[in-house]
């Protein structure tokens, strides 16, 4: 699997800037690409989404992107494929920009 530093330290599945979930979904809204599964650490969903089925035990183990961007370079049929990726910090509530992100 591909290497993937995850910058948001508070999110629920950030162990030491690796990411905990299996399979991770990324998306768009006003031009900006986002880690849609980002969960802050403190939330009620996050205890929820722990137990979720799609998300692993393994936290040592780069996910899976699944990608809603289509106008990435690196999505292939809904999958990122870049050689690695990282996801940025939250600038507010809730958006952890993919930095990985590079336009068609």
């Amino acid at each position: 699997m591909r290497p993937l530093k995850c910058g948001a330290a508070d999110c629920a599945y950030n162990k030491n800037e690796r990411c905990g979930a299996n399979t991770i979904l990324i998306s768009i809204a006003s031009d900006e690409t986002f880690c849609d599964t980002y969960t802050k650490n403190d939330s009620y969903i996050a205890s929820a989404n722990l137990a979720d089925t799609e998300f692993g035990e393994e936290p040592l183990k780069s996910p899976r992107i699944k990608c809603n961007v289509s106008q990435c370079v690196y999505n292939k049929s809904f999958r990122c494929r870049a050689s690695k990726v990282q996801i940025d910090d939250p600038h507010d509530e809730m958006i952890c920009n993919c930095l990985t992100y590079h336009s068609k």
